[in-house]
């Protein structure tokens, strides 16, 4: 955000911070990376952020919650909110023991601010109607499919960083989200298949399975994008700003992304 002449009044950083895991194994998920190259992978997302001087950051994929979250606020100087994502079965520690992971928002430790929870956006779960993993704390759950969620918080603008006779609110409303990871369902990803199949390295049956998932990964994501939106209106003040960000596993000419265009927001 900016004013008219120029200065910024809030910058805002989002990064997925990425958990390292192949997503395969019962007691721990197979290891995508060494002990070592995952803390100095760690160290220069650290310093790059550093470099940015961002006042907010949001971040995806933070592992294992809740020691990485209050690492990186340790780190950069912040303060911290976070909520669950993805963690398994859980009672104090559960399989898979290295997966524990979820959103994360940074910001001074100075600036006042209200946390407005966590929203399911998709993902369902075995043990009803008790949900466990409706619990937000990172050390309680009982899940078996894959979830997506988001968060946001609300933000009192410190007077240092106003516009001179401004009358509007001072607050501004921001969210973060990371949303299902799987190929959609565009014409590049068409055309790609095409090739496959006429050049005999794909079968018709296999093409039918692809396209089935493409376009059922496609469909998730436009339903994670209705509640994410639906619930961000509903959180927002009159008249007030709002900064969305997170992973959205996407492209411009997506279904889920001219979505949001279309319910009023602008890419920034």
């Amino acid at each position: 955000m900016a004013s008219q002449q120029g200065h910024a009044l809030l910058k805002v950083a989002s990064l997925n911070s990425w958990h390292g895991l192949n997503g395969h194994g019962s007691m721990l998920f197979g290891q995508l990376e060494s002990r070592t190259e995952r803390v100095a992978r760690l160290e220069r997302q650290v310093a790059c952020l550093k470099s940015l001087s961002a006042d907010v950051i949001l971040l995806q994929e933070v592992n294992p919650l809740p020691f990485r979250a209050h690492w990186y606020a340790q780190k950069l100087n912040k303060s911290v909110e976070y909520v669950p994502c993805n963690s398994g079965i859980k009672l104090g520690w559960g399989p898979p023991g290295n997966l524990n992971e979820g959103l994360a928002i940074l910001l001074p430790s100075n600036w006042k601010y209200e946390f407005l929870g966590r929203k399911q956006l998709s993902g369902s779960f075995r043990l009803n109607p008790l949900r466990l993993s409706a619990i937000a704390h990172p050390f309680l759950s009982f899940q078996i499919h894959e979830s997506r969620v988001a968060t946001a918080i609300r933000v009192a603008i410190p007077e240092s960083r106003r516009v001179d006779g401004y009358q509007g609110r001072h607050s501004v409303l921001i969210a973060v989200a990371h949303l299902h990871v799987s190929h959609a369902q565009t014409k590049d990803n068409e055309q790609i298949i095409g090739r496959a199949v006429a050049e005999g390295r794909l079968s018709k049956d296999d093409e039918r399975k692809l396209v089935r998932h493409f376009r059922e990964a496609n469909t998730r994501r436009m339903t994670e994008t209705d509640q994410l939106l639906s619930w961000l209106e509903q959180l927002r003040l009159p008249d007030e700003p709002a900064l969305m960000a997170g992973d959205f596993n996407c492209i411009p000419s997506s279904s889920p992304f001219q979505a949001i265009i279309r319910r009023g927001w602008y890419d920034l």
